[in-house]
């Protein structure tokens, strides 16, 4: 854990050394989520009806720039990973290093896009409750990146950054098509589970609903959708862990699962081989 320190100020010279990098991830937020406000602003063509097809395009273009923004946060320093943990150095440090120092972006992605997007289109919901979907959304996205950019070279995980936002976050959204409709379809059912565009797309279609009504959001309805997104996001997280430690040359978590699946198929090949020595029982 002494090394958790070294590894976060070496992520704060390495952002410091790429202005250019916050300044661009920066203006497209603002260029994203301003073009969003301005299409369907208040004095554009939109009303309840037309909402959820707002909100679900508001919550792609969050999520498409957060996952592609993510992919920097290991995808550029899997090599010397690889090297340095070769050498010694602590994986489990290094990941909660990085992400302890992105958890700022979780905050600050969404003030900017929510600030910018919640004065273009002035919703009845509040704007601390749009503000911490938002964050939801960020968290997972984030996670989803990480994960893509540890398990994909750096061009692929490009081009699944792309995809796999408008995929997950749009197709299993509930939207097109409807939540009854994916429950006949037993995997369609069971991503929407882990889809970003379904929980925030239900926590804000439910809130602007009851603010325009002037209904109070039930506790429970608001919590689950936000502890799905959150639970993606920690597992997203994991699993990167995970891609990273099985990645890592000489590691003991490697060589651990290793020898856990040898132990595991061996026992089973033992065990078929004393049942396929057993006598057969006589036929009455």
């Amino acid at each position: 854990m002494n090394q958790i320190p070294v590894f976060m100020r070496r992520s704060l010279n390495q952002l410091l050394r790429r202005p250019a990098d916050i300044v661009v991830d920066m203006l497209l937020i603002c260029i994203g989520s301003s073009g969003c406000g301005f299409i369907f602003g208040p004095n554009g063509n939109w009303g309840l009806t037309s909402l959820e097809p707002l909100i679900l395009f508001s919550i792609l273009i969050l999520g498409l720039l957060t996952t592609m923004s993510a992919l920097r946060i290991f995808g550029n320093e899997m090599l010397f990973f690889h090297r340095e943990s070769a050498a010694g150095v602590s994986i489990h440090a290094y990941y909660i290093a990085k992400f302890i120092f992105f958890l700022h972006d979780t905050i600050l992605r969404p003030l900017i896009y929510v600030t910018l997007f919640y004065a273009f289109v002035q919703p009845y919901m509040k704007y601390y409750e749009f503000y911490f979907v938002g964050v939801a959304v960020t968290f997972s996205c984030t996670a989803l990146g990480i994960l893509l950019s540890v398990s994909c070279n750096a061009r692929n995980a490009l081009l699944a950054a792309v995809v796999l936002p408008f995929v997950l976050g749009g197709m299993f959204s509930g939207f097109v098509p409807s939540m009854n409709e994916a429950k006949k379809v037993g995997f369609m059912w069971f991503v929407s589970h882990f889809s970003f565009g379904r929980w925030a797309l239900e926590a804000l279609a439910i809130l602007e609903y009851l603010e325009a009504r002037g209904h109070e959001l039930e506790h429970s309805t608001m919590s689950t959708c936000i502890l799905w997104l959150f639970f993606n996001g920690f597992l997203f997280h994991i699993l990167a862990y995970i891609v990273m430690v099985l990645s890592a040359p000489q590691s003991r978590g490697k060589k651990a699962l290793e020898s856990f699946f040898v132990w595991f198929f061996s026992r089973s090949s033992n065990n078929k081989k004393e049942d396929l020595e057993q006598p057969l029982l006589p036929l009455s």
